[in-house]
């Protein structure tokens, strides 16, 4: 059987997220919060500002990654003059 790892500080169970969502918006501070099924976590709840945060981040690591596979294509690459900009 594989455990699967918590990867928050704070969890709850699924009952009490189910019974009051709001006040878990309240309470959560910027910080995500395991939500607990059965004693396995069966999401994330990610408030807005950190699910934009994160989101931010994997485009900055996508553009890397274009960046990266596009300077070791040279092939294509046009020459290009900043006077010319």
């Amino acid at each position: 059987m594989v455990m699967r790892q918590v990867l928050t500080e704070r969890t709850i169970k699924l009952a009490e997220f189910e019974n009051n969502p709001t006040a878990l918006l309240e309470e959560a501070d910027d910080c995500a919060i395991a939500i607990l099924k059965h004693g396995k976590t069966a999401g994330y709840f990610v408030p807005a500002a950190m699910y934009e945060h994160l989101m931010s981040l994997l485009d900055d690591y996508e553009l890397g990654q274009l960046v990266a596979t596009r300077r070791t294509d040279l092939a294509n690459a046009v020459d290009v003059s900043l006077d010319d900009l």
